[in-house]
């Protein structure tokens, strides 16, 4: 984890003498009932692990900042009293300042209990900041997201990782919820302003957006780097013809397109196959006939296999068709040629 020069530079002394500081029976309970890594608690912390991608976030930051601990998934969490004393001494013996140090004990500490390791970093001269991005990190893989946000989204705290946290808030629910929650992602991204530089996170983010506001996810395609705004697009159009699909249709045929992007969104349309297909037909034509090309209107409902359908994708095109061409008359000809 890089941290600010501000958070190393200015903290080294504490008011706990340094014999107390590595005194593992000083810092941790040594009594076997207040142990807290039972069967249960492991199984938890192994599921969570699988979910995040086989990392959680306390992993990450410990194989980028412990030389000492070979394997994290071996040493948390602890399966015994003699682990974690030694998982204590890896991580005093580390090549890492005091207030790093300080920061791992404090999520340990968080296992045992919240006012335990408040007192640890109270006693260890931990500035508040801090507390609150290991608060955040230890909510964060105790899928206790509602109350990680308020810690990683404080204006003092630089919380690492912004893709992942993006990547898990949108894909893993939050403890005793059934499924991941886009609101939670774009609060994150609101309060933070993360810098999204892969195409891969601004994917991720875009379809929390869609996910949330199918309009409002149109109009970040207009700010959004070049190269992704036609891949934007069509997931735009994609995700209105597969959730919430009759909703979603009409907000798509409602968007202030400019040319360029009716291109675009016309082909996706003219392209869609399987459950897509019936209602991008539909969408397609309903676009043509609100601005006004009957022309695009008559090919499509006189097209291969429309013609014998007495009704096609929820639409009587037989009749359509008809109306359309009693509607144009003598000036099918003109239009025809304007159209061209």
């Amino acid at each position: 984890m890089s941290l600010p020069k501000s958070y190393t530079s200015s903290i080294h002394g504490s008011d706990m003498p340094d014999d107390q500081l590595a005194d593992y029976k000083t810092v941790f309970p040594t009594e076997v009932a207040k142990f807290p890594y039972d069967k249960h608690k492991v199984a938890r912390v192994v599921k969570n692990r699988a979910l995040f991608g086989g990392q959680l976030f306390f992993d990450k930051l410990c194989m980028e900042n412990l030389d000492r601990v070979e394997n994290i998934q071996d040493t948390y969490p602890p399966k015994a009293t003699s682990f974690l004393r030694h998982f204590f001494e890896k991580i005093l013996q580390s090549n890492i300042d005091r207030l790093r140090q300080h920061s791992f004990v404090y999520y340990l500490l968080r296992d045992f209990h919240e006012d335990r390791a408040r007192k640890y970093a109270k006693k260890a001269m931990m500035p508040e900041h801090f507390c609150r991005l290991m608060d955040g990190m230890w909510f964060f893989d105790q899928l206790l997201f509602e109350q990680a946000l308020p810690c990683i989204t404080h204006p003092a705290v630089h919380f690492p990782y912004p893709d992942l946290v993006l990547s898990v808030l949108l894909s893993v629910p939050s403890f005793n919820t059934t499924s991941p929650s886009p609101y939670l992602a774009l609060t994150f991204v609101e309060c933070t302003q993360p810098c999204l530089l892969s195409d891969a996170s601004i994917a991720i983010y875009f379809r929390a957006l869609l996910s949330v506001s199918p309009a409002q996810a149109f109009l970040y395609t207009r700010v959004a780097q070049v190269h992704l705004r036609n891949q934007l697009l069509k997931m735009l159009v994609e995700h209105c013809l597969t959730v919430d699909r009759e909703k979603n249709a009409m907000v798509l045929l409602e968007l202030p397109m400019m040319k360029e992007e009716e291109v675009v969104v016309e082909e996706v349309l003219r392209k869609a196959t399987g459950i897509m297909g019936g209602l991008a037909r539909d969408t397609l034509l309903e676009r043509w006939v609100n601005s006004g090309r009957m022309v695009e209107v008559l090919d499509m409902v006189r097209g291969e296999g429309v013609a014998s359908e007495a009704r096609a994708a929820g639409v009587n095109w037989a009749d359509l068709r008809r109306g359309v061409e009693m509607g144009l008359g003598e000036r099918r000809g003109l239009a025809a040629v304007r159209g061209n």
